[in-house]
């Protein structure tokens, strides 16, 4: 009974406490840059200039040609592997300043 006290305490809690919480969501899917290049890693300073300019949900294998020979096979849709980089730069703005901001993203493979 005491475990139940407790946890209905640190609930109630964390209920009173989100609601006080501004909560802004936007759509995150647009103004992406993308380049499929499995030789580099990027670092945040990377010039991309050069990169496709693109909106999410996006896939990229399903752009390359079939090949029977892929490393993914048959079961992998005969699709070429590869790594493919997902660049979005933002600003945050003036009303976030001296506030905890967190981005959450949820990624579909």
């Amino acid at each position: 009974m005491k475990k139940l006290a407790v946890v209905s305490c640190i609930f109630f809690s964390t209920i009173s406490y989100t609601q006080n919480i501004a909560r802004q969501i936007e759509n995150f899917n647009k103004g992406w840059k993308f380049i499929l290049d499995s030789t580099h890693d990027y670092s945040a300073n990377v010039n991309d200039a050069s990169w496709r300019s693109l909106n999410l949900p996006h896939d990229w294998s399903i752009e390359l040609p079939f090949d029977k020979n892929s490393p993914t096979g048959v079961g992998g849709g005969a699709l070429r592997g590869g790594t493919g980089w997902y660049r979005k730069t933002f600003i945050l703005p003036a009303s976030s300043k001296n506030k905890m901001c967190l981005l959450i993203l949820m990624v579909y493979i």
